[in-house]
């Protein structure tokens, strides 16, 4: 049903002639969905922030965002009951509630699983093998498969690592707090920040698009290279920071044609050495 995505700039769906939308943000308090809270309701639309453990409300939603499901890749891969339920069950539980004529869930460029690494193996078309993936990976496909078949306009991100105000973890937070990191220095990571979310969530509700696309740096960072950056923000040797005990090691260098179509997406040291200049005191 997602196999392409598509954008229909000359005609709206937009239940006003306003153009403000009625948006439930699940998870609208958290690193994400405050982010996109704050730009939405700036650009006038009617925001309704849900929680975890809020009531699901009966009224309906031009556009529900879903940005709650479980972040915690090694977390989910070590506690696969528990990432089902967290990810996959609350996806399904306010599918089936809530009433929208569309459908935003985030999910992450890990569902492609080893073929993240190729830009010719992770376009948002490329075939899906559930059987390859790691846990986390696996229950963000299932979610996103429950949202492409049953919302009746779906609209699916995969993003790379987040990173931004409030950050709270994954390896730029490590390095920069002094945690070991987990992967290995010639390891790949594909960077995204809420700045870019938002303008990207802002650009494709003004194309009314649909469909799935790949939200994330247009050009990968090294480990080794973050943390040179780091390393030079913080006026520290990189020697000084530590690996983890059980290194693992990742490649990512995922296909942005598709949203670079609609909007200029920056490489990841880009997004890093922005990221670092907005911590300066």
């Amino acid at each position: 049903r997602l196999a392409e995505n598509s954008f229909c700039p000359s005609r709206s769906r937009i239940s006003n002639p306003e153009g403000i939308l009625r948006i439930a943000i699940i998870g609208a308090s958290g690193f994400i969905g405050g982010h996109l809270a704050g730009i939405l309701a700036g650009d006038g639309h009617d925001i309704l922030g849900i929680g975890r453990g809020d009531a699901l409300p009966s009224d309906p939603f031009d556009l529900v965002i879903d940005c709650n499901g479980d972040a915690r890749r090694f977390w989910a891969c070590e506690n696969p009951a528990l990432s089902f339920a967290a990810t996959v069950a609350s996806t399904a539980e306010r599918l089936f509630t809530l009433k929208a004529e569309r459908y935003l869930y985030l999910s992450t460029v890990d569902v492609y699983g080893a073929a993240r690494a190729a830009r010719a193996t992770s376009m948002e078309s490329a075939s899906i093998d559930p059987a390859a993936l790691d846990g986390y990976g696996f229950h963000k496909y299932l979610a996103e498969q429950l949202v492409a078949f049953h919302a009746k306009r779906p609209l699916l991100l995969r993003l790379g690592t987040v990173i931004g105000p409030g950050l709270k973890k994954n390896p730029v937070h490590d390095a920069l707090h002094g945690l070991p990191i987990r992967q290995t220095l010639d390891s790949t990571l594909t960077l995204i920040d809420l700045k870019t979310i938002g303008r990207a969530v802002q650009s494709l509700l003004k194309a009314d698009a649909s469909g799935i696309f790949n939200l994330t740096g247009g050009a990968s960072i090294s480990v080794a290279a973050m943390i040179a950056s780091i390393a030079c923000h913080q006026n520290r040797p990189t020697a000084d920071y530590r690996q983890h005990s059980e290194l693992l090691h990742t490649d990512y260098d995922v296909n942005v044609d598709a949203l670079s179509r609609i909007l200029d997406l920056p490489t990841s040291q880009s997004i890093l050495d922005h990221y670092l200049e907005s911590l300066q005191p």
